[in-house]
């Protein structure tokens, strides 16, 4: 079918070279654009409080991307959160890979972060609550992933009352 305007003619069964490299281009756009929405926020926690200690809980979009051993992860944002009041064996100490994986598969769901301040290597020090209110570093105690440390036990109301 041949279309006349303007003194030219269109084909409308064929598209030219340009029309389908900006077609795919805008696919390949929209395909990324799916891909990277956020995901969507995690439920409130029941039993999270603000901390005594300045600290403030952010929204509860807080993703966690990875984590690289028991008590140090990095938020979508790329943010190196250090969690508050534990001591997690380092990677190659015996325990580390235990402790990072309950890490990863507590924070899989989404948390909320409730951010004290940064340490000496600039990781946001801070306390991670699942979706249902548990603090990870009160579990990583609890199921023997982690130690108290006493320097800065202060921080986590939760350390008064965890048998350590």
């Amino acid at each position: 079918m041949k279309l006349k305007k303007d003194k030219s003619t269109y084909d409308a069964g064929c598209l030219t070279p340009l029309a389908v490299a900006g077609l795919l281009a805008g696919s390949l756009i929209w395909a990324n654009a799916l891909q990277n929405r956020p995901k969507p926020a995690p439920a409130e926690p029941a039993g999270v409080q603000r901390s005594a200690f300045g600290g403030t809980i952010q929204s509860p979009t807080d993703w966690i991307e990875s984590c690289y051993d028991g008590d140090t992860c990095t938020t979508i944002q790329g943010e190196k959160l250090r969690i508050a009041c534990v001591d997690t064996p380092a990677m190659g100490e015996s325990g580390a890979i235990a402790a990072r994986n309950y890490s990863r598969g507590f924070t899989a769901d989404g948390v909320w972060v409730n951010r004290l301040g940064a340490d000496r290597y600039g990781r946001t020090v801070a306390q991670v609550y699942s979706r249902d209110g548990k603090s990870l570093g009160q579990e990583l105690v609890r199921k023997g992933h982690a130690e108290v440390d006493s320097r800065f036990a202060h921080q986590c109301d939760w350390t008064r009352t965890t048998e350590r």
